[in-house]
């Protein structure tokens, strides 16, 4: 019980905080309806769930070298760049107020999940912090698993935190109330 308890408080100090997963999620669900966010961060823990399984039979010796770690933060840089011009470039563009949302699929909000959670930048931060919970665990199979399953748990009560936001601004921020 004590290895589920710590994933799950690890993961949830871990993640309310704003990475590239909740921020796709958020930007989703506005974009998109409140439902978006759900499914893209669930894109987000299929990741997860795979990194898992990984870490279990040794993915954190191949992330450990520094040599990786720089080739991962500078395609990150490089993709992170790329998004920032394509920002800018949008700026410009005329800020739509009528109410008119241009509908995703919600296939599409899994893949733009599951990406996110691809991302170099991402996957640094997870074997660095999720993957030191799992370190200590991996000797013993029935202790990884419930540690992974408390890591999940506290995922999907962010998922719902995040959800239950996106769905009172969604509520909220009606046209009426903007004029």
């Amino acid at each position: 019980m004590s290895h589920f308890i710590a994933g799950m408080l690890m993961s949830l100090g871990l993640g309310m905080g704003l990475g590239i997963g909740s921020i796709m999620a958020i930007r989703n669900g506005t974009n998109n309806s409140p439902i978006h966010t759900l499914v893209t961060l669930m894109g987000c823990n299929v990741i997860d769930i795979s990194m898992m399984i990984l870490y279990y039979f040794g993915l954190s010796v191949v992330f450990s070298y520094p040599k990786i770690q720089i080739i991962l933060y500078v395609v990150g840089i490089i993709i992170l760049t790329k998004m920032s011009f394509k920002n800018i470039k949008n700026a410009k563009n005329v800020l739509d107020l009528s109410g008119n949302k241009k509908k995703q699929s919600l296939w599409k909000s899994a893949l733009d999940g599951a990406g996110s959670a691809l991302f170099p930048s991402s996957l640094i931060w997870w074997v660095s912090t999720v993957g030191t919970v799992l370190v200590s665990r991996t000797s013993h199979l029935p202790h990884f698993a419930i540690a992974c399953a408390g890591i999940l748990f506290g995922f999907q009560l962010c998922n719902v935190a995040y959800f239950i936001i996106v769905a009172l601004v969604d509520k909220f921020s009606s046209n009426k109330i903007i004029y």
